[in-house]
């Protein structure tokens, strides 16, 4: 054990990967250290103690982290938080290791940004800190809206908001306002989806250094059931995609033109696509994937946790081709061609 590489895992309350799943995901591959910010250390001592019965821990503040990483002898450094994205990038950067090339924060807000200046998104995007900004974008828009964290990891759910009675019943129902982002979709991304149709496809990214490998595509299927607070929002079920060839030929392209723009390099990426008459539409990047999407999607193969702790040393997670692509052994994939009633929604 003491061989192993070791690991920096910058950790924080709610991230995509419990101590659990890092644990067991780390397995015979590397040593994690858990890093941790010594104000959620102070807010949430018992998570500091039950890291520390795991693995060696170190608790820090921002400015102190630089000086005691470069004590632990860490080979890499990932996070499973995409608040603590930024910090790891410098951290990665400061020990020579593997690193995503992000400029500032990576939030929602900032893919958004970055996508629209690169004409990869008709989404328009706006930060909301406080129920005024709330009341001031509505007016000043059309269109459906749906406000939701700028961070993955957040608490709380998304709403959808289409009028000025959505906008009073969010401010009445609403506790805390910071850090949350209004998006306005163009139609028809705002209808609601119908039970049994495609409302999105995830597309599953294993990145290095120079290329994207794309581990899979799955059909996230409404199923009819509220999502969240809103029952306008749909839950979703997935399948591997039926699309047909070329078509996830043409989605995957799309996906690593995006993955490029926003410097995405060493991590897993999940990334949440509409198909539109107008195009393709980015729903959501995530590259903090964990425990949690891979029992979603219900692949038996893979292991998010254990493939982003083995891209931070610089290290190419354990694989083989199937079909010319990217697969774990046990990741069925369904290629058979289906005609899919595509009802585009907000989820």
């Amino acid at each position: 054990m003491t061989d192993l590489p070791r690991v920096g895992v910058l950790h924080a309350p709610r991230s995509a990967a419990g101590l659990g799943d890092i644990e067991r995901a780390a397995g015979s591959r590397c040593r994690p250290v858990i890093l941790i910010d010594a104000r959620d250390a102070r807010e949430h001592p018992a998570s500091v103690r039950a890291a520390a019965t795991r693995f060696p821990v170190a608790v820090a503040t921002s400015d102190s982290l630089p000086q005691i990483v470069a004590r632990l002898d860490l080979r890499g450094v990932t996070t499973f938080h995409d608040a603590r994205l930024e910090q790891a990038d410098r951290i990665a950067r400061q020990l020579g290791a593997p690193r995503m090339t992000i400029e500032g924060c990576w939030d929602r807000l900032a893919v958004r940004t970055t996508l629209a200046r690169h004409g990869l998104s008709a989404i328009v995007s706006q930060p909301v800190d406080t129920p005024d900004d709330l009341r001031r974008i509505v007016a000043a828009s059309s269109g459906v809206r749906v406000l939701r964290s700028r961070q993955h990891q957040a608490a709380g759910r998304a709403s959808l908001i289409a009028d000025a009675a959505d906008v009073q019943r969010e401010i009445a129902r609403r506790r805390r306002w910071s850090g949350l982002l209004l998006e306005t979709r163009p139609s028809p991304l705002g209808r609601q989806v119908a039970a049994g149709c495609v409302a999105s496809i995830s597309v599953l990214t294993v990145n290095e250094h120079r290329a994207h490998h794309h581990l899979g595509l799955w059909d996230n299927i409404a199923t009819g059931a509220p999502f969240g607070v809103d029952s306008r929002l749909a839950a979703t079920v997935t399948r591997p995609t039926r699309l047909p060839e070329h078509q996830r030929t043409v989605l995957t392209r799309f996906v690593s033109r995006c993955l490029d723009v926003l410097g995405v390099r060493w991590r897993v990426a999940h990334t949440e696509l509409a198909l539109t008459p107008q195009g393709i539409e980015v729903l959501d990047v995530d590259v903090c994937p964990g425990a949690r999407l891979t029992r979603h999607l219900g692949c038996s193969g893979a292991d998010l946790v254990a493939d982003a702790l083995t891209l931070a040393i610089g290290a190419w997670p354990v694989a083989r081709e199937v079909d010319g692509r990217y697969a774990r052994p046990g990741c069925r994939r369904e290629s058979r061609p289906m005609a899919i009633r595509m009802h585009q929604g907000v989820g």
